[in-house]
């Protein structure tokens, strides 16, 4: 192993834990995503047809005696079981889940197999946040005006914060502790500006 030469890779401890890395990569990085993808997409003409009455709804004037629970769009107990994948979104846009989840893996799970330890990990990072940031602004799948700018923010920020991690190791590397430290405190009060955010709009 790179972090200790000492362990062995021969052992039939680790080809068993070799194995149940390979069944977790099924389960999750590949099986979660694919289980979104199938059960939007079979449901994808219900989803439409809800955001059709929707839209047709919030544009015909609503009766003075109309309240926000006559308001509420009926759903089928199916498409109502995964509204957490598809409700936020904008209904061309109702697979985003399935993107976003791409983007979690893409930043957390295959980043460490790209030049670990290296800078130019983090000038990858770099690269694919501000790549998934202009596909998101592109995009614009979120049907909220509020959560579209929580959204941008954060991802702002975590380009930001790649950004500061490809100084650090470039820039910043032999210098002294404090100057390190200067910019893990940078990093800090980015992700807290983003916290003040979502907080600002609970």
């Amino acid at each position: 192993l790179r972090a200790d030469y000492s362990l062995s890779c021969d052992t039939s401890t680790h080809k068993a834990y070799c194995v149940y890395a390979g069944v977790m990569i099924l389960v999750y990085p590949i099986g979660i995503p694919a289980l979104y993808m199938a059960l939007l997409w079979r449901q994808r003409a219900a989803i439409a047809a809800v955001h059709a009455r929707r839209d047709s709804r919030e544009s015909s004037a609503a009766p003075p005696d109309c309240n926000a629970d006559n308001m509420v769009v009926p759903l089928d107990r199916e498409v109502d079981a995964i509204t957490f994948l598809w409700q936020p979104y904008k209904g061309k846009t109702y697979y985003w889940e399935v993107v976003e989840c791409g983007r979690r893996l893409l930043l957390t799970g295959i980043l460490t197999f790209i030049l670990p330890g290296e800078i130019g990990q983090s000038a990858y990072a770099c690269v694919f946040a501000y790549f998934m940031l202009l596909v998101y602004l592109s995009s614009q799948p979120h049907m909220e005006r509020t959560d579209r700018y929580l959204y941008t923010l954060g991802q702002t920020i975590i380009f930001l914060t790649m950004f500061i991690a490809l100084l650090g190791q470039s820039i910043y590397r032999g210098l002294r502790e404090q100057n390190g430290n200067v910019v893990g405190v940078l990093m800090i009060l980015l992700n807290l500006v983003r916290c003040y955010a979502f907080a600002a709009k609970q």
